[in-house]
């Protein structure tokens, strides 16, 4: 299956959503001993590292499995509670300061808070091929939540469609199932996500096992829009569950590379001008800094000068400049400013304060 690919970008009209609780995670627990709260606090660490860092290959890193085996010197506090499954849980809130310390002095990179929101709509065929329906709350709800659940253990904003009577009247399975992205598009818009991802899974039937008993014989095969052009195209196999794990992650190790910040020396770091006008009232002054501040991409940020409504700010960079720009793009406080006189790579930066 071909992979068509494109840099992502994405208009200044989006909506990244701020992911809450990344720095917090749970892990079954066995009991509530010492030892028991050691090797869940391990479980959550490791899934907070996963979730910060956008990639589960930080696990591998030598340093990284040094700081889980002293998981418990980077918690902050914990509680415990149950799962829908009555297990009990260990709930840990670790802390983001040490955490961020970490993954920059190993130049590992730093997936920040506003992430982009993914659409997900999704069609799938029993294993007999008797009949489709949507992944919805109603139908395969199962299914949904364990997407749901993979999504959040990635720190991945993906929402699926209400399938309200809005949505039943205006898309049709059959529209899922063959990628009508011109005319879902259309009743996408209500959502204000940042893509759509439009989604199909089967059992493809083995000659050498008429009885189905292979449960590797599954394919799910999805596409990602963005600004309406195709930017992913993948088709994945296995079992069922596999490949809907294998979905999430693949989506979030996309976006993870495209966003996640990868760390710089400090001493040598990086600096940047930026303007940013409409800050004529103190309080959208400090609120902008303060703003600007939260990117991961950022160290630090000295205000330079004041004129009227208009302020020039010098930023000290974690990574690269694109890092903060794309990051910029995700937040609609920010408005580009563009110069229609000059050149694409000549642009200022420059944007307008949205209170």
């Amino acid at each position: 299956m071909p992979v068509v690919s494109t840099m992502l970008m994405l208009a200044s009209s989006v909506s990244a959503i701020e992911v809450p609780d990344l720095y917090q995670a749970s892990a079954v627990v066995t009991s509530q001993s010492p030892q028991a709260r050691k090797i869940s606090q391990r479980a959550a660490f490791k899934k907070v590292l996963v979730k910060v860092s956008g990639n589960n290959s930080v696990l591998d890193h030598p340093q990284i499995k040094r700081a889980i085996s002293k998981a418990a010197d980077y918690v902050r506090q914990f509680q415990f509670g149950r799962n829908e499954d009555n297990e009990q849980l260990l709930l840990a809130t670790f802390d983001e300061a040490k955490i961020n310390k970490l993954l920059r002095r190993e130049s590992l990179p730093i997936w920040g808070k506003r992430r982009p929101s993914i659409l997900l709509w999704m069609v799938g065929e029993d294993s007999d091929c008797a009949v489709r329906r949507v992944v919805s709350k109603e139908s395969y709800g199962h299914l949904r939540s364990q997407i749901v659940k993979v999504s959040k253990d990635r720190g991945l904003p993906v929402l699926f469609p209400l399938y309200d009577l809005e949505d039943n009247q205006k898309v049709s399975v059959s529209d899922v199932w063959g990628h009508f992205y011109e005319h879902i598009k259309t009743f996408s818009l209500r959502y204000k996500t940042d893509s759509i991802v439009l989604s199909r899974f089967w059992y493809e039937a083995d000659p050498d096992d008429p009885e189905g008993n292979n449960d590797k014989n599954w394919k799910l095969e999805w596409r990602l829009f963005e600004s309406d052009a195709l930017v992913e195209l993948k088709l994945i196999e296995g079992d069922l569950n596999q490949v809907l794990d294998q979905l999430v992650n693949n989506m979030a190790d996309r976006y993870a590379a495209e966003y996640a910040v990868k760390v710089s020396n400090l001493d040598n770091a990086p600096r940047m001008i930026m303007t940013i006008r409409n800050v004529a009232r103190v309080e959208s002054l400090i609120e902008a800094e303060k703003l600007l501040l939260s990117f991961s991409a950022v160290a630090d940020v000295l205000l330079k000068t004041v004129n009227n409504d208009v302020a020039e700010f010098e930023i000290l960079l974690v990574g690269e400049s694109l890092d903060l720009l794309q990051g910029m793009d995700l937040e609609q406080r920010f408005e580009k400013i563009f110069d229609a006189l000059a050149d694409l790579e000549q642009q200022p930066i420059e944007y307008r304060w949205v209170p």
